[in-house]
Formats: structure tokens, C-alpha cells, sequence
């Protein structure tokens, strides 16, 4: 890899960590971005270029994905083939936002999935041995369909999202303009709702000595 890759790849990687930081910042504690705002405005300033940043680089995989250039078929182009077959197809700037969010939502949580996994597997050796076992049994042309059904790799990697789940914090979602119902209660528009998987991932009443 050549040292403007590596470049790149870093600045990529740095964009996307401030957007996570941003991202939790308005969503955990928006008083004290709004702080922020008035008296760090450089800081500010650095997390909204990020965000143009990882809005460029989202275009540039929708652009990509339309012109065929991708090196094999992924997420971004299902998107394009299905918007492209659809008389409403999306325009380049929207499918540089979809492709954008796909990139954040798909990227920073698969590496923290991936790295507590490791780390659960690695401190729990009969965790570790049965699940070599399992994936020992696999013949060299396994594919991902031989994968998905592994049931313990599969319940490990459950587990593992419910204990150190990637976004285990508030994610609000503010109701529509007519409103909505939710369970028989409803929600009057401009609402904002939220739900905390972390705390719901530790209730004992479904998960009996949740933290093991």
C-alpha cells in the first residue's frame, strides 16, 4: 500500500471517529454540545469538516457503485441497482447520503462488535475451545450461508452484541408530523423518543444473571 493510501485511509478513519464523538455528544448530552458550539468553535468547526468529509466519501462510493468500478457487488450498489430500477430513483446527492450513513453505521460498529468479541472469546478458553471445535468442522469451501448457521459462533456473536452492544447509548428518533402510536400509546408529533439498549440488554427479568 503505497504512503497516500495510508495517508487517506488514516484521515478516513480520524473522520469517522469524530463523527461517532459528535454523533454521541448531540445525542447523550446536546446542552453540552450547544456549549461547545459558543466556546470551542474551533472544535466544532473540526467535527462539521469530518462531516463533509465522510459526506464526500459516501458520494464517491454511490459514484462508483453507479459507474460499475466497484470490485465486487456490495450494500452501496444493491442501493444503486434498486433506486436505478425504481422510476422514483433517488438523486446522486441523496445516494451520497445513504451510501454516508451506510459507511458510519456499517464501519465503527462492525470494529467494535468485532473487537469485544475477540475479547470475550480470548478470556473465556472454554468459550474458545467450543467454538474452535464448531468452526474446526468447516470444509475449505465454506461460504456465508455455512457461517449463519454455525449455532454457537452465531450465539456467540449475539451475546456478544447484547453485553457490548456498538451504540449502547440514547438514539432518538423524534415522531412525525401526524404523530404516532407505539404500543397503544400515542405520540403527538415533534416528540422525541429514545430507547437505551444497555440498560434493557441488563434487565434481569429476561436476562437471568444478565451479566454473565
Amino acid at each position: 500500500m503505497s504512503s497516500l493510501r495510508v495517508v487517506q485511509k488514516t484521515k478516513y478513519i480520524d473522520d469517522l471517529e469524530s463523527m461517532t464523538l459528535i454523533w454521541a455528544l448531540r445525542g447523550e448530552a446536546p446542552a453540552l454540545y450547544h456549549i461547545l458550539r459558543l466556546v470551542k468553535p474551533q472544535i466544532i468547526r473540526e467535527f462539521d469538516a469530518s462531516l463533509s468529509n465522510v459526506i464526500r466519501y459516501g458520494a464517491s462510493a454511490a459514484v462508483s457503485a453507479k459507474e460499475n468500478k466497484l470490485q465486487k457487488h456490495n450494500v452501496v450498489k444493491g442501493m444503486v441497482d434498486a433506486t436505478e430500477a425504481n422510476e422514483n430513483a433517488l438523486t446522486d446527492s441523496a445516494l451520497g447520503a445513504q451510501a454516508s450513513a451506510l459507511i458510519v453505521a456499517g464501519s465503527g460498529t462492525t470494529a467494535v462488535t468485532l473487537t469485544y468479541a475477540i475479547w470475550v472469546i480470548l478470556s473465556h478458553p472454554a468459550v474458545k475451545s467450543k467454538l474452535m471445535q464448531e468452526v474446526s468442522a468447516l470444509p475449505d469451501t465454506f461460504d456465508d450461508t455455512m457461517l449463519e448457521n454455525l449455532p454457537y459462533l452465531k450465539a456467540v456473536i449475539t451475546e456478544t452484541l447484547r453485553l457490548y452492544g456498538s451504540a449502547p447509548g440514547s438514539l432518538p428518533r423524534i415522531a412525525p408530523d401526524h404523530g404516532i402510536s407505539v404500543q397503544g400509546v400515542f405520540l403527538p408529533a415533534g416528540t422525541t423518543v429514545t430507547t437505551q439498549s444497555y440498560t434493557m440488554h441488563r434487565d434481569p427479568a429476561i436476562f437471568p444473571d444478565p451479566e454473565k
